[in-house]
């Protein structure tokens, strides 16, 4: 079976026409919404679609199917029909959601059974849906965002469909038909951020770009809202790129969440996310082996990227200690040579030869026998780093994931291994690529046009020749004292297991890539609220064991109650931590023997319903209701996007500063913790005199042994050490303001008032005498078309990256020298070339300073990336022996400049 003949692109909602075995009809799928609100590295998404039954009858029993990225944690779903009938969902195990559904369709009731296909596809069996009737679908989910180009970017992506996938499709939804052409679709995200925005773009769309104005009447640096619309349905992934200052710093967030009808006790959710800058030696001696996806559904442009892709990475290579190795692969593998050989010019040659003639000819996407046949062939001396171009699209994805697992958790200790993915193409699959770079122990990242690849390959390479950072280890600040013990522990209220007092994900963090975002979740079971001050980050540099320790404030710390609110740090925590039992990697809890064999499912089973989460063993079975009550899920959709918004605002504003300066840090708001029932009149509050800011706590203040590199990170992202590279401060005119009307973002997502909504919700909860509460910000809801817009033109990704550049590394040898020769030329012009020959420079020093100084001209915006692809040039002049080479390469530029 070639992926020419897999079933076609699944995305809708389908059924048999009244037929039990007939082909399967899609509804016309007649609009789609998406509203996205980004803050800072975390995003939510609210997708609305319009789906009508033209026929003159009812169907049979509908299917909807809908991807999301992989890692997402949908937090909500609705169906709702022109006839009023609203249909909602609860988390449930597996086959008992689908009994329940069952006897609902046979007793003649509305129902509706939601299930994870796999990591990044979902599906939906609905009942008949009449003739002549419109469907809404609502669907939200919360992710964490990774960085993408470099450690201040951030990369949202929206997938508008299903792509082709290798292997057998989804039972009950073959030969479905592709959506309709003259689908009306908009896109709106709005963007806010703790530092200034410096870009926002789309690789994959054009799209308009409105900046809001501050409260002061200045042009907004950290907040602007993207829009697209089209009269045509999207067959390509949408892809939106934020680019802004401090994306990168360290931060932790907290929640306190208490749900009395599923849990004695109150937990405290935590998210830790950095992006490291590592300032460390190469690795000196590693295997490096290449998989490429040959592929059918490579095709057209995916193959040609892949192969710029390889001809990149080979040069970028380390001349001495490597060894290198390119394995095809489709419905069957190959390699260029039987085992890896050292990296020399003829074999550096001999494999551009073989690059040259790839084609997408290997039929099916066999991923999973490939990788077989990488790991068998990796050297048991040296570590190996393997890089894997494909599209993804097979639906063996659990298979291939755990062989990953498996492999990498069996490969010695003096020979570690390690796997790096890029996504090619639109329509990747992100289940299967992030997957495997996730258990694989790299890097993941994703590539829509050619464009994208040089500095993607430049930060892949980055990150699999550096040492990375080992024996990683959290200290969360949370005294066992807070903790529940395990002689008071009993089984939640709805699941018979004992969850643990304390829960990670990862629950061993094996070890921290440079420049790759890291995100860690945390899950406490509390015996009464309390939340840490800081958070510790120690390890040791894999080569040298060479210790470092960072410290890292708590901010955002939250009490949410169980409804309206939804909690989004515990859902993307338990997300994480079931993600972790379906791997077989996160521990047990105290109720469950290892040699229980439904351990492990009874344990995501407990986590997934306390927290409403969909994975293999849960699914959502939904129940109707009436409409006139649909409100309470417009309030749900509301209190996550304010729970979003004061996440970034309690970590922006200079009084959440002076949080962790309390002896118990609180920051609980006083809307939510100590709100009054309805009907009771409202304790007036007393006002408070703001703390003064405090100031960033700096290195000095850590008594750590000589041999411990120490860092500290104040609550602006300032830190210094000399491990990690100073983050940049946000200085003084850094319109603070602008902060400040995080307060009115709420403005930019609805027109009507939520005033009745947090009336209806305001009840009074027993204050919480351990802790101390800082001042809550007043949100204030104003109409849409009131809030002041100024537009902007959406930037480019850094500058274009002209194609000439791809041209100039490819001239380069293993030894890192460029010759001067005919192409050469063609990219510096002919008057550079002679001016080295008339000075008597050796061809190939002169060759290289020239390079040099045209790649920095190119890239003058891109220091970090131009210093990725100079690395083995400038080693190159140093080892020819070229005394002053800056004033070489001064003099090359200034003979281009006159080009």
């Amino acid at each position: 079976m070639t992926s020419m003949d897999t079933a076609p692109a699944l995305y809708g909602i389908f059924h048999n026409d009244g037929e039990s075995y007939g082909p399967k009809i899609q509804l016309p799928l007649e609009q789609v919404s998406a509203h996205s609100l980004i803050v800072d590295v975390t995003s939510r998404t609210i997708l609305s679609q319009r789906f009508y039954n033209p026929s003159e009858r009812p169907t049979s029993r509908a299917i909807y199917a809908f991807p999301v990225p992989a890692r997402a944690a949908v937090a909500s779903l609705e169906l709702r029909t022109s006839g009023g009938k609203v249909i909602t969902g609860v988390c449930k195990e597996r086959t008992q959601a689908r009994e329940d559904h069952e006897n609902a369709m046979a007793r003649g009731e509305h129902t509706g059974l939601l299930e994870r296909i796999s990591d990044d596809t979902f599906t939906i069996s609905i009942g008949s849906i009449k003739a002549k009737e419109t469907v809404y679908v609502k669907l939200i989910y919360v992710m964490t965002l990774m960085n993408d180009y470099d450690r201040d970017f951030i990369r949202f992506y929206l997938p508008m469909s299903l792509g082709q996938r290798y292997g057998p499709a989804p039972l009950g939804m073959q030969e479905a038909e592709l959506p309709d052409q003259l689908t009306r679709i908009s896109i709106k995200v709005d963007v806010q951020t703790h530092g200034p925005i410096t870009m926002v773009t789309s690789p994959t769309h054009d799209v308009s770009i409105k900046k809001y104005d501050s409260r002061i009447g200045r042009p907004s640096k950290r907040r602007c809202t993207i829009r697209y619309r089209s009269g045509r349905f999207l067959t390509d992934d949408f892809v939106l790129l934020v680019q802004a200052e401090l994306l990168d710093s360290p931060r932790c967030f907290a929640e306190l969440y208490r749900d009395r009808k599923k849990s004695p006790y109150d937990t405290l959710a935590a998210q830790l996310t950095l992006v490291p800058k590592l300032n460390l030696p190469p690795i000196q001696r590693q295997e490096y082996v290449f998989l490429v996806d040959r592929s059918g559904s490579m095709n057209g442009d995916r193959i040609d990227m892949a192969k710029k892709t390889l001809a990149i990475l080979l040069r970028l290579l380390p001349e001495e200690g490597t060894s290198f190795n390119i394995f095809s692969f489709g419905d069957h593998v190959d390699s260029i040579w039987p085992h890896s050989e050292p990296y020399s010019q003829a074999h550096l040659d001999e494999a551009t030869t073989h690059i040259e003639a790839m084609a997408s000819n290997y039929g099916g996407t066999e991923i999973f026998h490939a990788l077989s046949r990488v790991f068998k062939s990796c050297s048991k001396a040296t570590p190996s780093a393997i890089f894997v171009l494909t599209d993804g699209e097979a639906t063996s994805i659990d298979e291939t994931v755990s062989l990953v697992h498996t492999a990498v958790g069996e490969a010695p200790p003096t020979a570690p291994v390690r796997v790096y993915v890029l996504g090619i193409g639109q329509q990747v699959s992100t289940a299967m690529c992030q997957g495997i770079a996730d258990a694989g122990n790299g890097t993941c990242l994703f590539s829509t046009r050619a464009e994208d690849i040089t500095p993607k390959c430049a930060r892949l390479l980055r990150a699999g020749r550096t040492p990375f950072l080992t024996n990683v280890s959290i200290d969360w600040n949370v005294p066992s004292r807070y903790l529940v013990s395990p002689s008071s522990r009993t089984s939640t209220l709805s699941s018979p297991i004992v969850p643990l007092a304390f829960q990670q994900s990862p629950a061993l963090i094996r070890d921290i890539h440079s420049d790759t975002r890291l995100v860690i979740f945390a899950l406490f079971q509390m015996r009464k609220p309390f939340a840490p001050k800081e958070v510790i980050l120690q390890g040791e540099v894999a080569d040298s064991g060479q210790r470092f320790q960072l410290v890292i404030p708590v901010r955002g710390v939250q009490l949410v109650d169980p409804s309206p609110h939804v909690p989004i740090i515990h859902s993307l925590s338990a997300c994480a931590i079931v993600r972790d039992h379906e791997a077989g990697v996160a521990p047990l809890p105290l109720s469950v023997s290892s040699g229980d064999p439904d351990g492990r499912k009874r344990a995501i089973v407990s986590l997934a319903t306390q927290y409403s989460i969909i994975s293999r063993h849960t699914s959502f079975v939904a129940v109707e209701r009436a409409s006139k009550k649909s409100s309470k899920t417009d309030r749900r959709e509301q209190g996550l996007l304010r729970r979003l918004q004061e996440l970034l605002s309690n970590a922006a504003t200079p009084e959440t500063e002076s949080m962790i300066n309390f002896p118990i840090p609180g920051g609980f708001r006083p809307s939510l913790a100590t709100a009054p029932t309805p009907g009771t009149p409202r304790t007036p509050r007393t006002p408070r005199t703001p703390r003064t800011p405090r100031t960033p706590m700096s290195p000095s203040g850590l008594s750590a042994a000589p041999s411990v590199m120490s860092s500290r990170v104040s609550s602006r992202g300032g830190t210094g050490t000399s491990l990690f590279d100073d983050s940049t401060e946000v200085g003084a005119q850094s319109d603070r303001e602008s902060i400040r009307s995080y307060e009115t973002m709420s403005s930019l997502n609805s027109n009507s008032s939520s005033s009745s909504y947090y009336s209806e919700t305001d009840r009074e909860v027993e204050p919480l005498s351990d802790l101390q509460r800082s001042q809550s910000p007043q949100f204030m809801f104003i109409p849409t078309e009131q809030a002041p817009v100024l537009d902007f033109e959406a930037g480019e990704l850094q500058a274009p990256i002209p194609p000439q550049l791809f041209d100039l590394l490819s001239l380069q040898k293993a030894d890192g020298s460029f010759n001067l020769n005919g192409s050469l030329r063609l990219v510096v012009g002919d008057v550079a070339v002679d001016e080295g020959l008339a000075l008597g420079v050796p061809a190939s020093v002169w060759g290289t300073a020239l390079a040099i100084a045209w790649i920095n001209q190119t890239l003058k915006n891109q220091a970090e990336l131009s210093g990725d692809l100079l690395v083995k040039a400038y080693e190159y002049l140093t080892l020819a022996g070229v005394m002053d080479s800056e004033l070489l390469i001064t003099r090359a530029a200034s003979l281009i400049h006159d080009v």
